[in-house]
């Protein structure tokens, strides 16, 4: 075989990119708050460090609940960091110094103060009203209404929040003012492919870093959980409810072949995959499947503890508990056609949240 008979290796594979979340990064406005415009001025810096990418934490306009991971409006940028000119200017920088950006895409679920679900709450019978989850109550024997099943949310409290004028409940798996975005809908996939996605790709960015990606699919029926906490109303929902359900694959397949090829064969998507064992991260990340690209394995960064355990109840792990992690981590490497990430958490007094992404091979 010749060297032109070769393909050529995909960028990704040999880059290492540096989170950035803005707010904590580099203020230029002296208003206490990192902007896009700090990041911008830092190119340099992060091209001397040996950066090739760059994956930006959601900076989207958002209400703020859960630092932007509640996105208000998927094409406008969150006003603490700056304007669309700004996010222009940096795209632009970024790619004179030969830098690539992704983005963080959040279509889980939207802000409770998104246009969509502003509509969608309105009734049962608007052109939105299916976009989101949406149950009846339960009631007792005695008449109290109760929600429709006795799932305890990621942060505590129910994954029910009830909404008087269409005298239902909808779903959160994370904040309530978090809904979660009905993938069922086809509409909906396509508003969000539009708006989340291609808007983006218009742009120029060269990927995304896909929040809870595995979390698509619910279980329509929504099963009670069993008690693990007697005495409580609330249960921990268990993850074969809301992980890795059987057409999150499907709706993945199609946002590769209708969304992301229409832009480009280099974009990347590397996605957030917990509690997902090694067998069946294959199946996102596998290259003759085409969902993901890569993924983050946060089985590091839990090593020696459980999903289920708060972020400040976690113990320490021991040695041979992170070799374990690392292991799957990095065996998704060898005899597959997928392919993973290695990353290192830069944690100090000022900032807790960049951190160095090493796509290639560790």
């Amino acid at each position: 075989m010749s060297f032109t008979d070769v393909t050529p290796v995909k960028w990704w594979k040999e880059a290492t990119g540096y989170q950035v979340y803005p707010a904590s990064f580099k203020d230029t406005n002296g208003d206490g708050i990192g902007d896009l415009n700090g990041v911008t001025e830092a190119l340099d810096y992060l091209k001397l460090l040996g950066v090739d990418f760059i994956w930006l934490s959601p900076v989207y306009d958002s209400p703020g609940h859960d630092v932007g991971y509640d996105v208000r409006d998927y094409e406008k940028i969150w006003s603490r960091y700056g304007n669309m000119d700004d996010m222009d200017r940096l795209i632009a920088k970024a790619k004179s110094r030969g830098l690539r950006i992704l983005m963080d895409l959040v279509i889980n679920h939207t802000s409770h103060e998104h246009r969509w679900f502003q509509e969608s709450k309105k009734s049962k019978t608007n052109a939105f009203r299916d976009w989101y989850i949406w149950r009846d109550p339960k009631y007792t024997p005695s008449g109290e209404r109760k929600p429709p099943c006795n799932w305890q949310g990621v942060f505590g409290g129910s994954t029910w929040t009830y909404v008087p004028d269409r005298e239902q409940y909808y779903l959160h798996l994370s904040l309530p003012e978090q809904p979660d975005l009905n993938w069922e809908n086809s509409e909906m996939r396509k508003a969000v492919y539009a708006s989340a996605v291609e808007f983006w790709l218009a742009k120029g960015i060269d990927g995304f870093r896909v929040d809870m990606v595995n979390a698509y699919w619910k279980e329509p029926t929504f099963p009670d959980a069993p008690v693990l906490i007697p005495g409580s109303e609330l249960q921990p929902m268990k993850l074969e409810y809301v992980i890795n359900g059987p057409k999150v694959h499907e709706w993945l397949h199609e946002e590769r072949t209708q969304v992301l090829d229409r832009f480009s064969q280099d974009i990347v998507t590397i996605g957030e995959l917990p509690a997902t064992e090694q067998e069946e991260v294959l199946k996102y990340v596998s290259a003759s499947r085409r969902e993901l690209d890569a993924t983050i394995d946060f089985n590091i960064f839990i090593a020696g503890n459980h999903w289920s355990v708060k972020m400040h109840d976690m113990k320490m792990h021991t040695l041979p508990e992170l070799k374990d992690a690392v292991s799957k981590t990095q065996g998704l490497l060898y005899g597959t056609d997928a392919w993973t990430t290695a990353f290192l958490v830069s944690i100090n007094a000022l900032d807790l949240s960049h951190w160095l992404i090493i796509v290639g091979e560790s």
